[in-house]
């Protein structure tokens, strides 16, 4: 599988392809951990993305390199991520935009679609005030220097500055309402994008809704199940934590299994 944008390497051509590391207990330690200390979403992305990313176009992953790829590219990794750890089927609940009514929805993140980088991308051109500016789409540090900016409108115009491939003193001294749509549409005809909305019909009145899914849903789906099993796994066998942790998810969860038998209980696991 590739990205849908990529990354450049010394003026070379895209790279796209990528790997997630195998499934292990280290691996699902580091990416449940990953919040902590995270100051805002972005490096929350950042790190569960350096946790459990093995490559990214042959280059070893590193928070740095997470950090620059386009935002759609990291939305679209957040999804595969949700999808390799069986978190891919989600219910949502949302509201019916006609008669009010609660709703809930079963869908599949993989399903949704996801549109490719155009071309020339990450680079796109705007004119603005009858001259031609270079711009570049934006990426997880942007997203991450803008997020504690309340005013939507000065988000905005902050993110799109730091889009200016030229220096700060060849841009507009002042970015207008129109500005800012001709930039915001300069940059998405050529950024990668996934589904963030699904259509859904409700079951008590009919209408059609579209419904958000949140790309990076399956960050809150990580729960401490972990502990559970590690803990649960000690108890019958003796292993250390970190013998447990080296352990492939799918075996983990075999000897889960055993020890249930032995206690006469199932247990609701996903035993990828």
């Amino acid at each position: 599988m590739e990205l849908p944008g990529g990354i450049r390497q010394n003026g070379s051509g895209l790279r796209r392809d990528f790997a997630f590391k195998p499934v292990t207990g280290e691996v699902e330690m580091a990416v449940a951990e990953s919040g902590e200390g995270a100051t805002s979403l972005s490096a929350w992305v950042t790190s569960a993305l350096t946790a459990s990313l093995q490559h990214i176009g042959g280059l070893s992953v590193e928070w740095t390199l997470v950090h620059r790829l386009s935002v759609g590219d990291r939305q679209f990794l957040m999804r595969r991520l949700a999808e390799i750890w069986g978190l891919d089927a989600v219910w949502l609940t949302s509201p019916c935009g006609r008669c009010k009514e609660l709703f809930d929805i079963f869908l599949r993140q993989s399903e949704l679609p996801t549109k490719p980088a155009g071309p020339g991308f990450p680079f796109a051109s705007v004119q603005l005030d009858g001259r031609d500016f270079r711009l570049r789409t934006p990426n997880g540090e942007d997203q991450e220097a803008v997020a504690g900016i309340q005013d939507g409108n000065e988000a905005a115009r902050s993110l799109s500055r730091r889009l200016f491939v030229d220096a700060a003193s060849d841009q507009p001294e002042l970015l207008s309402d129109e500005s800012l749509s001709r930039i915001e549409y300069a940059v998405e005809s050529v950024a990668p994008e996934v589904a963030t909305l699904a259509q859904a019909d409700c079951p008590q009145c009919g209408q059609g809704n579209q419904v958000e899914v949140d790309p990076y849903l399956c960050l809150s789906m990580i729960d401490e199940t972990l502990l559970s099993e590690i803990h649960d796994l000690a108890a019958v066998y003796h292993w250390s934590e970190s013998e447990i942790l080296a352990l492939p998810r799918k075996r983990r969860r075999k000897y889960l299994q055993l020890v249930d038998g032995l206690r006469g209980v199932h247990r609701q696991v996903d035993a990828s």
